[in-house]
């Protein structure tokens, strides 16, 4: 298939080019998802991390997560509505951040240090306390993840919660985009025209 292809590019001039625009057209519509890394301003840490993917029980979703330094009652609501809540996919989660932040990124300074901790809370254990999972280490490229147990009221001084909220997309247009069309036309009618003139 590919032989076939690469010789008719080389044989056939303009169609060739249809063809090679069309297929760029194509390889152009399905860009690969990046994150974006938002930092502060004064401090250069993360304070959040755009069009993360995640993928848990075998299905990708992309999120914005943001970095917060305030209790979960605050970040997830009185009843601790949280994103995750399973530990699985809690931890998936998890990798995933600790994954983007990378050995170099860092989520707060303390004077000359650098911490790219955070943690997810996942599950209410009492009135009191909840469940969470994080990298605790606290040194920027240091990442090992650990379970705890926190209080539900107490603000996350040394380690934000790391709050995802799910990225959805609009539905996929029901019609071709114009320039897959156009190139369909042309190719189309420089591949006849080929055939036509060879004859």
């Amino acid at each position: 298939m590919r032989n076939y292809l690469g010789q008719y590019i080389a044989g056939n001039g303009a169609a060739g080019a249809a063809l090679l625009a069309f297929l760029a057209s194509l390889f152009a519509c399905s860009e690969a998802h990046a994150a974006n890394l938002v930092r502060n301003g004064e401090t250069g840490a993360v304070t959040r991390i755009e069009g993360l993917s995640v993928e848990t029980d075998g299905n990708e979703k992309i999120y914005d997560v943001d970095f917060s330094f305030l209790s979960a009652q605050d970040v997830y609501g009185v009843g601790l509505d949280f994103d995750f809540d399973l530990i699985s996919n809690a931890e998936a989660a998890a990798q995933a951040v600790m994954a983007e932040l990378g050995s170099d990124e860092y989520t707060r300074q303390f004077g000359a240090d650098f911490s790219d901790s955070f943690h997810i809370g996942y599950s209410r254990i009492s009135r009191e306390s909840y469940a969470l999972i994080g990298d605790f280490e606290g040194r920027r490229g240091s990442d090992e993840l650990d379970v705890d147990e926190f209080s539900v009221d107490e603000d996350n001084r040394f380690a934000p919660i790391a709050k995802f909220t799910e990225v959805v997309f609009a539905e996929p247009a029901t019609t071709p985009e114009p320039n897959l069309i156009f190139a369909f036309i042309t190719l189309g009618s420089l591949m006849l025209g080929s055939k036509i003139k060879n004859k």
